[in-house]
């Protein structure tokens, strides 16, 4: 994570990072990717890994791009905006604030 949080603070171009799950999840809870894309491939396999942990982090995506090539589908989405705070309810009808503009 540090070392993502470092380069996030330099100027340049983007930084491109493919991976499985685990580390996805990891830098999309510490609210360091902006931007995804996820390709569908027409195979259901019925079991298999998780594209994203579950945690109880909410970010909202908003659909960028869609492309076709062949059987492949690719999903781009960014990050949705938003400013000010959210706010959600836990199960116990408290209200917290979540700050999503990090």
């Amino acid at each position: 994570m540090t070392l993502v949080r470092q380069l996030r603070q330099q100027s340049g171009k983007a930084i491109w990072i493919v991976g499985g799950g685990a580390i996805v999840s990891a830098l999309a809870a510490a609210h360091l990717i902006d931007e995804y894309w996820i390709q569908i491939a027409p195979v259901l396999l019925g079991r298999g890994k998780r594209l994203f942990e579950p945690n109880d982090d909410e970010q909202r995506l908003t659909l960028a791009d869609t492309t076709v090539m062949g059987e492949l589908t690719e999903l781009h989405f960014k990050k949705t905006k938003l400013t000010g705070c959210c706010f959600t309810w836990n199960n116990n009808f408290n209200a917290k604030c979540k700050e999503f503009n990090q």
